[in-house]
C-alpha cells in the first residue's frame, strides 16, 4: 500500500489501517476498490480518496484533506461548500468565521455567509460572525465588533439598507457605536 497526499491533519498510518481493515485477507485482484474508498473517506479531515491498483502487487491510496473555511456553533468545521465534516474538531483555528444555526443548516448559512462577505468586501468590511436562529432570525457580527440584528423576514432587502444607509454610518462613526 502507498499513500501520497498532502498531510497536515490527517496521518499516513491512519489511511493505512482504514486500508487494512477493508483490503485483509485480499489480493491486489480481489481488493474491493469502492470499499477501501469508503473506509479512507469515513476518516476525519478526508474530502477525497482515490484508490487504484498498480499491477503487479500495489494498492495506491492517494487523499485529499477538506480545507476548513468557518467554526460551525463553536467546535465543528465546515468546508466552503457549506458542508459539515467535523462535528467536534479538538482545536479550531481562531482566524475562522464563526457561524451558527440549526441542525441541517450549515449549507444555507455558509452561503449566505459568501453572499453578505461578497457585498461588503467593496466596503472594506468583513464578517467575523454570522447566525440564524432556531426561529429564524438572522444576525452578524462585523470584523469590527459591531452586530447587527436583521430580523427573520425580508432579509435581503434589509440587508441592502444596511449596505446602502447604516454602513454609511459605521464607517464614519464606527468609535461610537455600541
Amino acid at each position: 500500500v502507498t499513500v501520497s497526499g498532502e498531510f497536515r491533519h490527517v496521518s499516513p498510518l491512519a489511511v493505512e489501517r482504514a486500508v487494512a481493515t477493508r483490503a485483509a485477507g485480499s489480493g491486489i485482484l480481489t481488493v474491493d476498490l469502492a470499499g477501501v474508498r469508503a473506509a479512507v473517506d469515513a476518516l476525519p479531515w478526508v474530502a477525497s480518496a482515490n484508490v487504484r491498483r498498480i499491477w503487479p502487487h500495489t494498492l495506491a491510496v492517494q487523499i485529499q484533506e477538506q480545507s476548513a473555511f468557518a467554526r460551525w456553533n463553536g467546535n465543528g468545521l465546515v468546508n466552503r461548500a457549506g458542508e459539515l465534516f467535523l462535528a467536534h474538531a479538538a482545536a479550531v483555528p481562531p482566524r475562522l468565521p464563526r457561524l451558527s444555526g440549526p441542525k441541517g443548516t450549515a449549507v444555507q448559512v455558509t452561503h449566505r455567509y459568501l453572499s453578505m462577505s461578497e457585498q461588503l468586501a467593496p466596503e472594506g468590511f468583513s464578517i467575523a460572525a454570522l447566525a440564524l436562529s432556531a426561529r429564524g432570525t438572522w444576525q452578524f457580527t462585523l470584523n469590527d465588533g459591531i452586530t447587527v440584528r436583521l430580523g427573520r423576514s425580508q432579509f435581503d432587502a434589509r440587508f441592502e439598507k444596511f449596505i446602502n444607509v447604516a454602513l454609511v454610518i459605521v464607517k464614519r462613526r464606527a468609535g461610537e457605536i455600541s
